[in-house]
């Protein structure tokens, strides 16, 4: 009987300490409607943010003061563009950027102030093309999504430079033609 309650007594404190682990890490994160005249909320804290319920309803990111905006590594922000974000170069420290299930289309999608991106979620955004990640100098990029969009032609040459590229999703695309193929070997 003792050992049983041995056992009871550790599972009940390593389940208070995740509990009060959990309650410090939802009260370090601020949420609040950080754009008027949206469903978004925001959560954030002080290395990123989380735009959450924004419905497509957003042309650009928000902006916080200069401080906040440069220690932000991290952002995910599913569901809420209609255009790619003219603003995200205010954020130069990203590492992370989540921009799942917004629309871009074919529109041109500029990476080239993210010199620190590891990570990059593009799924589901309507893209019809590769972004050309050529020319964005993206040395630290690691994980590319792209899957789910509507993209035909893959050209190998965009990714030649990508030479820390361990993950490249790219289901669920009807690819018709792959160009320069032997780029995306030698990754």
């Amino acid at each position: 009987i003792i050992s049983f309650l041995e056992q009871n007594m550790y599972k009940v404190h390593k389940l208070l300490i995740i509990l009060s682990l959990l309650f410090t890490l939802i009260n370090s994160a601020k949420i609040s409607s950080c754009i008027s005249n949206t469903p978004c909320k925001c959560l954030l804290n002080e290395y990123s943010f989380t735009l959450i319920n924004c419905s497509y309803s957003l042309p650009n990111l928000p902006i916080f003061n200069s401080n906040t905006s440069i220690n932000i590594t991290k952002i995910v922000a599913p569901n809420a563009l209609v255009r790619w974000p003219t603003s995200l170069c205010k954020y130069s420290n990203i590492e992370i950027l989540d921009l799942s299930g917004s629309y871009f289309h074919s529109q041109s999608i500029d990476l080239s102030c993210l010199f620190q991106l590891i990570h990059l979620n593009l799924s589901n955004t309507q893209l019809r093309k590769i972004p050309n990640f050529e020319k964005n100098f993206l040395k630290s990029l690691q994980i590319i999504d792209l899957s789910n969009n509507k993209i035909e032609i893959l050209d190998g040459k965009y990714f030649r430079l990508l030479n820390n590229l361990m993950k490249l999703f790219l289901q669920n695309n009807p690819l018709k033609q792959i160009n320069h193929f032997e780029y995306l070997l030698s990754l």
